[in-house]
């Protein structure tokens, strides 16, 4: 195709398992979209497009950010096993502490040590310091809150939820609109605003 390659934009999927895929004007990238909410998926599958192809009308503005692989469920467990016994050994209060510190980098204190990152679903990007408050103490705690009066049947069906669908989200992660991803390099986390000088 030489330098007449289709501009970055959303387009059709050409494997058809989505309803949009990003093309960032060289490849097809693991970006993908389906009613307004973005996924990630491989871009193996993807065939390039044909010069004819023009960008989605109305589909987002922006490209996602870098491609980074989702947290497996083994990891996954096992960080919910490390953030209770770090929680038990801090006896909480310490654990809240560094949990201020880590929220803004879109982890937990154990996330923080094995390298995994919360991100948002429709932009790729870290989570915000908000985001994680939302997700960590409003609905997690929420949820824990609640499964004291009911026998724990809310908490184990929102954790349950990570079986459902091939993104692996918990309910807490659905209603914030999240995603858990292996990010040791941090290529998740915007880069900060240039100092003023």
């Amino acid at each position: 195709m030489g330098m007449d390659r289709p501009p970055a934009a959303w387009y059709p999927d050409p494997s058809g398992r989505y309803q949009l895929r990003y093309w960032d004007g060289h490849r097809w990238t693991g970006h993908v979209s389906t009613r307004g909410t973005v996924f990630h998926d491989s871009p193996a599958a993807a065939a390039r497009p044909a010069d004819a192809l023009a960008p989605v009308a109305g589909a987002m503005e922006y490209p996602p950010a870098l491609d980074v692989p989702l947290a497996s469920l083994g990891a996954r467990f096992g960080v919910f096993v490390l953030e209770g016994i770090l929680q038990m050994v801090t006896l909480f209060v310490g654990w809240l502490i560094w949990a201020c510190f880590t929220f803004r980098t879109g982890q937990t204190p154990a996330k923080a040590l094995v390298g995994q990152r919360v991100v948002r679903q429709d932009s790729g990007q870290a989570a915000t310091w908000g985001d994680m408050f939302l997700r960590e103490a409003v609905l997690k705690g929420g949820l824990t809150l609640l499964s004291f009066l009911t026998l724990g049947v809310p908490f184990l069906v929102a954790a349950g939820l990570i079986f459902a669908g091939s993104l692996r989200q918990t309910g807490w992660d659905r209603l914030a609109g999240t995603l858990v991803v292996d990010d040791r390099d941090g290529e998740t986390v915007p880069a900060p605003f240039p100092s003023a000088r």
